[in-house]
């Protein structure tokens, strides 16, 4: 068996191999916040340097940024278009036009079992709730659990990222965000019949 310290040759190989089990290289594509804008391309099954064009279309009051990889900068191109050489997990940015940003909140919902019916019920609540603020203002977020529950953590619900366990959690708004309180049940929670 030969080896190569070129790793062009091995990642050639790699792809014939994914090639001949049927499978591909993946482009995911995502935007840091999806109040901030949509992105579109991407997908599943790209061969070896076939070519990927990624577009990004800003929200009102936006205006793009960059695409992004491991929190590198790669390009401002718009449409971005590359060869593909394995799975790539990119992110389109974008800024503000007007100095504000956008706060979405939301809190985790949980089944519940009441006399033998399910629902689905909040596990606390946010404050203050979704709104616009000024670009690098710092905000409080206060979560504060329903009967039954215990909060647990703050996510970003676009990154999929805990951000903290922290309450209250100061956000500096350096972006549009969608941010949840997590809540944990304690044990069994009855709800009462009405």
């Amino acid at each position: 068996m030969h080896y190569s310290s070129n790793p062009n040759i091995f990642c050639a190989s790699t792809f014939r191999l994914h090639h001949f089990l049927g499978l591909g290289a993946t482009v995911k594509v995502s935007s840091e916040s999806s109040l901030s804008g949509t992105v579109t391309g991407g997908g599943d099954n790209y061969s070896y340097l076939s070519a990927c064009t990624l577009r990004a279309t800003p929200a009102q009051n936006r205006s793009f940024s960059g695409w992004f990889e491991d929190g590198q900068y790669l390009s401002l191109s718009n449409p971005y278009t590359f060869s593909v050489t394995g799975d790539r997990n990119i992110i389109a940015k974008f800024t503000t036009t007007n100095n504000n940003y956008s706060l979405e909140t939301s809190v985790s919902i949980h089944p519940i079992n009441t006399n033998g019916l399910f629902q689905f019920v909040a596990g606390g609540t946010v404050s203050p709730g979704s709104l616009n603020s000024t670009a690098y203002a710092t905000l409080n977020l206060k979560a504060t659990s329903a009967a039954g529950f215990t909060f647990s953590h703050w996510l970003d619900l676009d990154s999929e990222k805990v951000l903290s366990a922290e309450n209250p959690y100061p956000v500096k708004m350096t972006r549009d965000m969608r941010i949840q309180a997590v809540f944990s049940k304690n044990g069994f929670v009855i709800v009462p019949k009405e």
